[in-house]
């Protein structure tokens, strides 16, 4: 091994040593000593205590049901496990048809789509001039512009 390659092994194995230690005693030799506010100090300064809540200043709450059984009318009698079907959510509603060449977008329930995009269930099939054709598991509607 020559004098040169000697020398900047070593100046390379030192450089090495220096850039580890430089950080470590700039980290043990600087102070950092924060400036907090008032409500910093309070909330760093935290410690538990126990409190007493006076019961005079209590409030009597009458609690209720949040939500209450429906009463049927007089003179009709329900079966005690009917199932009572929900109404049928409202169809989307069409906005706005845009055709431009190949491309066809709608603005549906205020959503843009496309043929294949989704809407509250329901699958774009079709987008024509003044309607749009939409398919869910129940079946298929045209949507039209009013």
């Amino acid at each position: 091994m020559n004098r040169w390659l000697q020398r900047s092994v070593i100046l390379g194995i030192l450089a090495c040593i220096a850039s580890l230690l430089i950080p470590v005693v700039i980290f043990f030799k600087t102070a950092y000593r924060p400036e907090l506010s008032e409500a910093e100090r309070t909330v760093a300064n935290f410690s538990p205590a126990q409190f007493d809540v006076a019961t005079k200043t209590w409030q009597p709450t009458a609690l209720r049901q949040p939500v209450t059984r429906g009463t049927q009318p007089a003179g009709t009698a329900a079966a005690p496990n009917a199932v009572r079907t929900p109404p049928p959510a409202p169809a989307p509603t069409l906005s706005f048809v845009l055709q431009d060449g190949s491309k066809s977008m709608a603005i549906i329930d205020g959503n843009m789509v496309k043929t294949g995009s989704e809407v509250r269930g329901w699958t774009v099939i079709k987008i024509e001039q003044n309607r749009v054709l939409l398919r869910n598991r129940k079946g298929t509607r045209w949507l039209k512009m009013d």
